[in-house]
C-alpha cells in the first residue's frame, strides 16, 4: 500500500492539529509497513531530511499570497505527484477540496479530513467563509470519503450536506510529563492555577473565560496561553478585560505544554468551534481535570471523564467554576478519569489502526 498524505505545513510537526496527527500517523503507519510520503511546504523547515522515522518526505514550495498557500500548495503537489504511483491519497483541510480532480489519476482513491465547521471560524471574511463552504460541497462529492474527527461534525455534515463519513478521532500521547521546568519559568505552583491553552481569537472565547473569572472566589491565577500574530486588537482588549489574577505567558509547546496540563488545576475551554479538540484531548492525557463549553463535540470527547457548562452559558461557566475551586476531591478524581478515558478511546495507535483500516476497504472495494 502506498499513501501520499498532504494538504499540512508538513512534518515534524511544530502548529496545529492536523499537523500533529500527520506526524503520529505517519510514522505508526511506516512501521506497520505501509509506504508514506508526507508533502511538507518547504518554506516551513530549515532543513530538508529526505525521511523521518521511516517516512518519505518531499518538499514543495508553497505560492504567495497569504491565501493561496493552502490551495496552491495542493495544486504544486499534484504536479509533483505525476513522477510517482500511489494507491491512495489522504488530503486535509476542507479548503483543499478543489484540488482533488488535480490529485486523482488513474484507479488511485483520495480522501479528505475535514475540520469542524471551518467555515464558520471567526477569522474569516465573508469571502473565506463563502469559499470554504463552496469547498465543504465540492468535497463531498469530489472524495472517495470524507473523514471527521467527531461524530458531531459527522452528524453536520450528514444533515447539511446529505453525505456520509467515516469517523476517526484525534489521538493524544499518555505519558505524563512530571517536570517543573516550565513551572519554574513562569513562577507556578502545582495544582496551584487555572490553564487555558489556544489561539487568542474570538472564536475560542478566551473573553468569556476572563469575564466569568472575575466572580471567580480563587487565589489561584488564570493562565492564558497563546498567541494570535494577526490580530493585536483583541489580544489588547483581553488585556484590558483581565484582573491581576491573569497572567498571559504567550506559546508554549511539546514539553512545556504537557508539563502545565499536567501539574494543572482545572484547563478549561470555552471555545465555540471544535470537533475533537487535540489541545482538549492533550490535556485529558496528562491527567487534566477539564471544564469545557458543552458543544456537542466537546461532550462527546469529555463524557462522563470531565465537566461540561451549558453551551456560551457565562453564568453557567463561573457557578461550575466556583463549584470546582471549592471540591478539590471531585477535581481530583476527574484526572484520572481523563487518563482512562484517552487510554481507552484517543491513543495514536487507536487512531492508526482505524486509518489502516479505511485505507484498506477502499482500496479492496475498487
Amino acid at each position: 500500500m502506498k499513501i501520499a498524505i498532504l494538504g499540512i505545513r508538513g512534518i515534524p510537526a511544530h502548529y496545529g492539529g492536523f499537523e500533529t496527527c500527520v506526524d503520529y500517523t505517519s510514522r505508526l503507519l511506516a512501521r506497520a509497513g505501509i509506504s508514506v510520503t508526507v508533502y511538507n511546504r518547504s518554506q516551513h523547515f530549515q532543513t530538508h531530511p529526505p525521511a523521518y522515522e521511516g517516512v518519505s518526505l518531499q518538499y514543495i514550495p508553497r505560492p504567495q499570497p497569504n491565501f493561496l498557500h493552502t490551495i496552491g500548495h495542493s495544486l504544486r503537489c499534484a504536479r509533483a505527484m505525476r513522477r510517482h504511483e500511489f494507491d491512495l491519497i489522504h488530503l486535509y483541510g476542507v479548503g483543499n477540496a478543489f484540488a482533488i480532480p488535480a490529485l486523482r489519476r488513474g484507479s488511485g482513491k483520495v480522501i479528505i479530513s475535514v475540520d469542524a465547521e471551518d467555515w464558520a471560524r471567526d477569522k474569516w471574511g465573508i469571502v473565506g467563509r463563502n469559499y470554504l463552504l463552496l469547498a465543504a460541497r465540492f468535497a463531498v462529492r469530489a472524495a472517495d470519503r470524507i473523514v471527521v474527527d467527531s461524530r458531531a461534525i459527522g452528524d453536520l455534515y450528514q444533515q447539511r450536506f446529505h453525505a456520509g463519513s467515516a469517523y476517526i478521532a484525534y489521538g493524544a500521547e499518555t505519558t505524563p510529563n512530571t517536570g517543573t521546568e516550565w513551572l519554574q519559568r513562569f513562577k507556578l505552583e502545582s495544582r496551584r492555577y487555572h490553564l487555558f491553552v489556544g489561539r487568542l481569537t474570538p472564536e475560542k472565547r478566551p473573553h468569556q473565560l476572563i469575564a466569568a473569572y472575575h466572580e471567580v472566589r480563587s487565589d489561584m491565577p488564570l493562565v492564558i496561553v497563546g498567541d494570535d500574530p494577526y490580530d493585536k486588537g483583541y489580544f489588547a482588549q483581553l488585556q484590558a478585560l483581565a484582573d491581576a489574577r491573569v497572567r498571559f505567558v504567550g506559546t508554549v509547546y511539546d514539553d512545556g505544554f504537557h508539563q502545565l496540563c499536567y501539574h494543572c488545576y482545572l484547563y478549561l475551554t470555552a471555545s465555540a468551534i471544535e470537533g475533537t479538540s487535540p489541545a482538549l484531548l492533550q490535556a485529558m492525557a496528562q491527567g487534566a481535570a477539564v471544564l469545557v463549553n458543552g458543544i456537542p463535540a466537546n461532550c462527546e470527547t469529555v463524557a462522563n471523564a470531565g465537566f461540561t457548562y451549558t453551551s456560551g452559558d457565562v453564568a453557567d461557566l463561573r457557578r461550575q467554576w466556583q463549584a470546582l475551586v471549592d471540591d478539590p476531591r471531585r477535581v481530583a478524581a476527574a484526572r484520572a478519569a481523563a487518563v482512562a478515558r484517552i487510554r481507552q478511546h484517543y491513543t495514536w495507535e487507536i487512531v492508526t489502526s482505524q486509518l489502516i483500516t479505511l485505507y484498506r476497504s477502499l482500496l479492496e472495494s475498487g
